[in-house]
């Protein structure tokens, strides 16, 4: 636990003490804010793809490739990570596949605060304490809502048939990257308050939607087990309170028509897992949620950097009340101790 505070002080350390705005004009300032920013992705980076045993999934996913590649289990996934599988089992080198899908969706969302964010500094710190562990656990799908969320450039470029092509390419890494398609209706169409309602409607209607998604096939062995998929049950209420807070402060700086879209996006993702489960329907969720590293700086933008700071230990209570709740876990520690591959010796795997 203590590896990952450290962690997130020294980048508060190395990145917050250049200001949690990107608005200055002096250049020889944004300069090193710059490097400072970019010195935190690569090292968060770094963590991410060098990391052994580290996350729920990560034993299942090293099955994969490890000893040897288990053709039965490779066959199941989608097309990328499937052929970064065997790209791995053809070097020899089953991290490989680790390193590949990590690299990848650390660049589409770092790359994505920096061109789009408001503060990329504030992006940074919510996307350390509230996603940042996705990526560690469910694998695929944050490797897909991150290139799902790199496409935010087309929605706001109004180009549906280059974000939809973006929302395919991701279904080839998880399938439930589908859902992400709605957000660029959201975004462009639909107002809080009917989104909101249609949402709370599909809560109260929960059973008649989810007759309707087994129908058709849709996420039906999940479905019929959402009793067998537990956790996350606490989550949920977070994103309410944050979206509720935003709300509020936008409303406070008359901001809040400029900020809506964000809100319908958000409040989709906060809804979803009283509809399909705190499990399933908080991972289909995150593809909204994760706009919250974009909306948040978009809302605090008119608050004084004094205001802004206060405002972020929100989310560094967040982290560590997320890292002692992992920690004391009954079944596993998912996260700690924190491993790297190339110190981890693996002859008692094969």
């Amino acid at each position: 636990m203590w590896f990952y505070i450290f962690l997130l002080l020294f980048v508060i350390v190395l990145s917050g003490r250049y200001v949690v705005t990107n608005e200055t004009t002096h250049l020889a300032f944004k300069s090193r804010q710059d490097i400072a920013l970019r010195f935190s992705y690569l090292l968060l980076t770094l963590v991410g793809v060098c990391r052994y045993d580290v996350g729920w999934d990560y034993p299942e996913y090293l099955s994969f490739v490890y000893p040897k590649l288990d053709l039965d289990k490779v066959e199941n996934l989608e097309l990328i990570p499937r052929v970064f599988a065997k790209i791995s089992e053809y070097v020899n080198f089953p991290f490989l596949f680790f390193i590949l899908i990590g690299l990848f969706t650390y660049s589409f969302i770092f790359s994505t605060f920096h061109k789009y964010s408001s503060s990329k500094y504030e992006s940074l710190i919510i996307y350390l304490c509230v996603f940042y562990f996705d990526s560690f656990g469910i694998i695929r799908q944050a490797f897909a809502y991150a290139l799902v969320f790199y496409g935010v450039k087309y929605i706001k470029n109004k180009q549906f048939f280059s974000y939809l092509f973006i929302c395919l390419l991701a279904f080839f890494i998880h399938r439930s990257s589908v859902v992400a398609i709605l957000i660029f209706f959201l975004y462009h169409y639909c107002k809080f308050i009917p989104t909101l309602i249609l949402s709370c409607l599909g809560v109260i209607l929960k059973k008649i939607v989810l007759d309707r998604i087994i129908l058709f096939n849709m996420y039906s062995y999940y479905l019929n087990k959402l009793d067998d998929y537990q956790g996350g049950g606490k989550i949920q209420f977070f994103f309410i309170v944050v979206l509720l807070f935003l709300i509020f402060m936008s409303k406070f700086t008359k901001k809040y028509k400029e900020n809506e879209k964000y809100f319908s996006i958000l409040v989709v993702g906060a809804l979803l897992p009283f509809i399909l489960g705190a499990s399933l329907g908080g991972r289909l969720a995150l593809y909204f949620n994760v706009y919250l590293c974009l909306a948040w700086p978009s809302v605090m933008r008119r608050f004084k950097i004094s205001t802004k700071v206060i405002f972020l230990f929100i989310f560094y209570i967040y982290f560590i009340l997320f890292l002692l709740v992992s920690i004391q876990n009954p079944i596993k520690s998912p996260f700690t101790p924190y491993r790297l591959f190339f110190l981890t010796d693996l002859t008692h795997l094969k």
